[in-house]
């Protein structure tokens, strides 16, 4: 961690900014039913802070874990997240929760977390992290409600005629739009394909249905 300040200069002196840390520690489990865990996991999280502060970047994102047992108190997870916003708030990092993975696939899951922590938290909104249009279209909405800093525009390419492969990726950008959504549109390409082209032409459509 010594060298992030100097290659935080480099990377500025480059003319690039860090917007955003995402999280992907393994093990790491904030719904874990042993109170001791969750205290050391909390604490993992409050070094990647430490991370996010020297990089310059303005959020992170935290993921909640994946409960034990299937009648897990939120509140619990609730409170981890509340310390950790409280921090961030000090550091001038505010806290996201993306619809991931555990409690958060559920965006009524990410809902009580942030309605429920109040302060210096919102959504990351991921198009494509939902099972399906049955649970995509109505999840969406949850997310974009909460949704203020940052929204994962996953696809996986385009076909022979140059559209998409995904699921209605316009319908989302129109919802992006139609939410007076105003932060940063982060191009998520998953594949096995070079993705410069990719992200390229994906960025012209994206100006194309925001516009």
């Amino acid at each position: 961690m010594s060298d992030l300040p100097r290659n935080t200069q480099l990377a500025r002196k480059a003319g690039y900014n860090f917007i955003h840390l995402s999280d992907n520690i393994k093990g790491i489990n904030l719904a874990s039913e042993d109170e001791t865990k969750r205290a050391e996991d909390l604490n993992r999280f409050v070094e990647l802070l430490g991370v996010t502060e020297k990089l310059g970047a303005p959020s992170m994102r935290v993921n909640t874990g994946e409960p034990e047992k299937p009648d897990w108190d939120i509140s619990l997870t609730i409170a981890q997240f509340k310390k950790l916003a409280q921090l961030g708030k000090q550091k001038g990092i505010e806290i996201i929760v993306e619809n991931h993975f555990g409690i958060s696939a559920d965006p009524l899951n990410v809902a009580k977390i942030v309605q429920g922590v109040g302060d210096n938290i919102s959504s990351c909104p991921d198009f494509g992290l939902f099972k399906d249009d049955k649970d995509r279209w109505p999840g969406l909405e949850v997310m974009l409600k909460h949704a203020r800093r940052m929204c994962s525009a996953k696809f996986h390419g385009f076909d022979e005629q140059g559209k998409p492969t995904d699921f209605d990726l316009e319908r989302c950008y129109k919802m992006l739009k139609a939410s007076n959504y105003r932060g940063w549109i982060s191009l998520e390409y998953e594949g096995l394909k070079e993705p410069t082209a990719l992200l390229v032409k994906m960025k012209s459509l994206a100006q194309q249905w925001l516009s």
